[in-house]
């Protein structure tokens, strides 16, 4: 998984970085259009980032408990994942939200737009079965999420929020697959 995410980086890198205009990490001056210095561009990012985040694994760990098709995916993911350590949570949490978002927001919507680049998230999240196609639904749903806080002006929102949903979600698969059978 380390490589296809460091591959992921260093494409986004490589993207943005050939194209003219703003960086990867901040890619205006201004915070959903009110001009503002940059590093407060970043802070009300970070915030807006980690409320979303918050409130989407909040929304998935409530789904788990009252949906059962929810809980069964998250099963499905703990069998497909095995036991993870909390270094493993983290660090795939971590580089799958940095590596993503800096594809996905970074370099490609700018350069195709929010649509397709939220069909691409969406199909980079196909499980390897039927019961996974909610994981892509809700994939494409949150390309477009993603995709909005970017227009933030900072690509830290879009990372927070994708890195504390995989967390918390990741925490809770990993749970289970510690549980006996």
């Amino acid at each position: 998984m380390l490589v296809a995410y460091s591959v992921m980086l260093a494409a986004a890198w490589l993207w943005v970085g050939l194209r003219p205009g703003p960086g990867l990490l901040c890619s205006a001056d201004s915070f959903f259009g009110a001009p503002l210095p940059v590093p407060l561009i970043h802070v009300l990012g970070a915030l807006a980032g980690a409320t979303a985040g918050l409130g989407v694994a909040a929304a998935s760990s409530w789904a788990s408990r009252k949906l059962a098709s929810a809980r069964r995916l998250e099963e499905a993911f703990a069998r497909l994942l095995g036991p993870l350590d909390p270094f493993e949570v983290s660090s795939l949490a971590l580089f799958s939200s940095v590596a993503e978002e800096a594809l996905f927001r970074g370099a490609l919507q700018p350069a195709i737009g929010l649509v397709a680049t939220s069909l691409l998230f969406g199909l980079l999240h196909v499980g390897p079965s039927r019961i996974f196609a909610a994981w892509t639904a809700m994939a494409v749903a949150m390309g477009f999420a993603l995709g909005a806080l970017a227009l933030s002006g900072t690509l830290l929102a879009p990372i927070l929020c994708h890195g504390l949903v995989n967390l918390l979600n990741l925490r809770r698969i990993a749970a289970l697959a510690h549980e006996p059978p």
